[in-house]
């Protein structure tokens, strides 16, 4: 959801997309293992608000394949409210433009 709006995810990710994110999760778990910060892979809500941390100010959440968040404080059970640190996606053919 962006901006209200809900866009429409394509298909699964290829296998491709999926060993490209776990080698990126391994490479970032062994790298900040023992470090106080925090990482995640898809699904895995960003809420991101306009004006005011109240969920019903928000109205664009991602879930981007994979992000490092170093402020525990942004973390909830919904996921992540604010910016992450780090945000990787993961880019294939299907999403360049014509």
């Amino acid at each position: 959801m962006i901006d209200g709006k809900i866009f429409e995810i394509g298909s699964s990710p290829s296998t491709n997309h999926q060993k490209i994110s776990g080698y990126l999760v391994l490479i970032l778990g062994n790298y900040l293992i023992n470090k106080n910060y925090h990482y995640f892979s898809a699904p895995f809500d960003v809420r991101l608000p306009r004006i005011s941390k109240d969920n019903k100010e928000i109205i664009t959440i991602v879930q981007p394949d994979l992000c490092v968040i170093c402020d525990a404080s942004k973390l909830d059970v919904k996921g992540c409210l604010g910016a992450p640190d780090i945000v990787v996606e993961i880019l294939s053919s299907e999403n360049k433009s014509n």
